[in-house]
């Protein structure tokens, strides 16, 4: 896959062998507008992944009521849910609640949907659930999945399975990354499955 730079280049490279018309250029100016914000988003991540990892982070522990910091998350990301047909279901019973940095914790939460929602499949759903029993909260989609092999992988840094390499999915391969070191900070065990072509679950686990 492209990085930015590299399809920056190209395409500038390309306008600048022959006169274009108008709708040329412009639909050329869209695609690095694109390629920008794709490297404008990398940018931010890195920023957030070093600052995660160059100091000491500490979790400003509070009870959140966990239906309302997930329905905040779905709310913020309806829109782009709503372009590929993707239901988001929040199931949470509204009198549950844990103990979580707030903020942190909606930084993951933001995270997991984000890629519930990219890797899902047309009219797909993505299910935000939880397990009384076991103090596990849940994120679940039905798309592409991962091969069993590469699940391991999937928490590190710029890793991204073959599948989302070679399609036109965007991604850099740092959100997982930076979801497993937030959840470290506040003393969540995460951990995945995931179903080849059927779809990948998240499981978050509060210990404390």
């Amino acid at each position: 896959m492209q990085t930015p730079l590299t399809a920056i280049k190209g395409i500038i490279e390309v306008l600048l062998r022959k006169p274009r018309t108008a709708e040329q250029y412009e639909a050329k100016m869209q695609e690095v507008l694109r390629q920008t914000n794709r490297l404008s988003q990398l940018h931010d991540q890195l920023l957030q992944l070093a600052r995660l990892e160059s100091s000491v982070l500490k979790a400003n522990y509070e009870q959140i009521v966990l239906r309302n910091i997930v329905a905040k998350s779905v709310l913020n990301h309806e829109t782009c849910a709503g372009e590929n047909s993707i239901h988001l279901k929040n199931t949470i019973p509204e009198e549950i609640s844990v103990l979580a940095d707030p903020i942190l914790f909606e930084l993951i939460i933001d995270n997991l949907i984000s890629n519930a929602i990219k890797y899902n499949k047309i009219n797909g759903s993505v299910n935000i659930a939880w397990n009384s029993l076991e103090k596990i909260l849940s994120v679940s989609d039905e798309g592409i999945g991962i091969e069993t092999d590469k699940l391991p992988l999937l928490f590190n840094r710029f890793y991204r399975v073959d599948d989302s390499r070679n399609s036109q999915i965007p991604g850099n391969g740092i959100g997982l990354s930076i979801v497993k070191r937030l959840c470290e900070v506040q003393n969540i065990s995460i951990s995945v499955k995931s179903v080849k072509n059927q779809g990948t679950t998240f499981y978050l686990q509060f210990i404390s």
